[in-house]
């Protein structure tokens, strides 16, 4: 593990930070600094193993982390004992190739789950924005992690055959779903007035049952790339971004993430700004779920029509 982590001075500026409690910032600064915190921004950890390191009651803890998630500011798989910080490498990035090929050290370090996964997608699309031999310097271990064409083919395949996967009878509640509802209600661009506060009770039931309907990760970067299609927006139609609730029931955020991109009112023309890396990272998984999407729709008209299950989306 790194001896030293950067702390940038400016994170007294940073809204987010500012909203935290002094608890919640001392579980920040916690996260940043343990000494089981990976190059990658990610460690195996569990919230009752901190708070025992801290002296803290569970609930104590409990408390003041969940200001921090729900700010997204670190995500959380409970069940995999894994946290992961997003910005990490934004403010402490490799200083060399060399760093880079002591990844795959760090990596070994981390349980297997989807939210690895996404650290593997964060850790290759931050590379992209340094020098090849940065890129180069890549494990073959992320590489292997990554999705690639040949799996691409085999999904294909699949869907051509006809084989489809029983999904419903897949669907696994996970435990901690009221605090990923929170975490990603607080990330769409129309909550910032609920900064340090609750979602409303409809719109958290919604996100609730997207995430069992599609998982955590496709939502919540779902989410994200409308957030920062939004923040592109001229401020006076910043307030046109969809509603929350309906967002999540009509599964919006499976929108391809240049939908959400306002188009140049005198050209006509999209936007030509980028996407951003929320949108990079999370490419395959906005993919996958389309193809899953069309394998549960031909499934249905091969079978006349109803299966006795539902939809994963609403009605039309």
């Amino acid at each position: 593990m790194a001896r030293y982590r950067k702390v940038d001075s400016r994170i007294w500026n940073d809204a987010k930070f500012r909203g935290l409690s002094n608890d919640g910032k001392l579980v920040f600064f916690l996260l940043l600094t343990h000494p089981h915190m990976t190059a990658l921004g990610a460690m195996r950890a569990t919230r009752e193993g901190l708070a025992a390191e801290m002296g803290w009651q569970a609930e104590a803890f409990r408390e003041a982390f969940l200001e921090v998630f729900q700010k997204g500011m670190v995500e959380y798989d409970e069940k995999a004992c894994l946290m992961a910080l997003p910005n990490f490498l934004k403010y402490n990035p490799p200083e060399s190739p060399n760093v880079v090929k002591a990844w795959s050290s760090a990596l070994d370090l981390l349980p297997e789950c989807e939210l690895k996964g996404f650290v593997i997608q964060r850790c290759k699309a931050f590379l992209e924005g340094m020098g090849k031999a940065f890129r180069e310097a890549l494990p073959e271990a992320f590489a292997k992690s990554m999705p690639n064409q040949e799996q691409e083919q085999e999904q294909e395949q699949e869907k051509e055959s006809g084989i489809t996967h029983a999904r419903a009878s897949e669907v696994q509640v996970p435990d901690n779903l009221e605090e990923l509802a929170e975490q990603v209600g607080h990330e769409h661009p129309r909550n910032g007035h609920l900064a340090g506060r609750l979602l409303p009770e409809e719109q958290k039931n919604a996100i609730a049952e997207a995430i069992v309907r599609d998982g955590f990760d496709l939502v919540i970067a779902g989410t994200r790339n409308l957030r920062d299609a939004v923040e592109r927006w001229p401020p006076g139609e910043r307030k046109l971004a969809p509603n929350p609730v309906r967002f999540y029931r009509d599964s919006e955020y499976r929108k391809d993430p240049i939908e959400w991109e306002r188009e140049h009112a005198e050209s006509g023309q999209r936007s030509n700004k980028p996407v951003g890396a929320g949108a990079a990272r999370t490419a395959h998984n906005l993919s996958a779920a389309r193809r899953a999407i069309q394998r549960e729709v031909a499934a249905a008209a091969a079978g006349g029509g109803h299966s006795g299950g539902h939809s994963p989306g609403r009605g039309n």
